[in-house]
């Protein structure tokens, strides 16, 4: 059975390639954002505030970035969503379980699939965006972004190696 929130449209199969492209675009601009966070002669540049601080959009464009890849995934398969926890339910349906894809499906991505532990790490982060977005008391660490930014390249990379072997 589909998970709830997907939705099998053939047409998806076409813009795959363009939701991963978003995927990368929204990895640069988390590399950007982290670059300025030590960069004084760029902060001084662009005018910031001393306490300006883009840690919170950090990990919102690191989750984002995993996030359009799941959808790239989806769409190579000829699914839609617009609902991230579908998103992160239809990989573990069709890229860990596999149990429903079709043959040409299945040989498409015989050679490469997804671990739990990846699977893991993309609801993880739709979690901490949250917190980094809508949270104003919960402080976020050096850590939380470390982990995030390592997970959207380790992510969006292996959406890569899936879409384009």
């Amino acid at each position: 059975k589909v998970p709830l929130g997907l939705v099998k449209d053939t047409s998806m199969i076409a813009l795959s390639q363009k939701y991963l492209e978003k995927a990368q675009t929204n990895l640069i601009t988390m590399d950007l954002l982290f670059a300025l966070k030590d960069n004084k002669e760029a902060r001084i540049l662009l005018n910031l505030p001393p306490n300006y601080t883009s840690d919170d959009w950090i990990i919102v464009t690191g989750y984002y970035s995993m996030y359009l890849a799941a959808t790239a995934l989806l769409a190579k398969i000829g699914y839609k969503t617009k609902q991230h926890t579908a998103a992160i339910e239809g990989l573990e349906h069709f890229f860990v379980k596999k149990k429903l894809l079709e043959q040409q499906y299945v040989d498409m991505l015989k050679s490469a699939s997804l671990s739990h532990e990846e699977i893991h790490n993309i609801s993880k982060a739709r979690k901490d965006r949250e917190t980094a977005q809508y949270g104003v008391t919960e402080a976020t660490t050096l850590e939380l972004i470390n982990k995030t930014t390592k997970n959207a390249h380790d992510f969006v990379d292996k959406s890569i190696t899936i879409l384009m072997p």
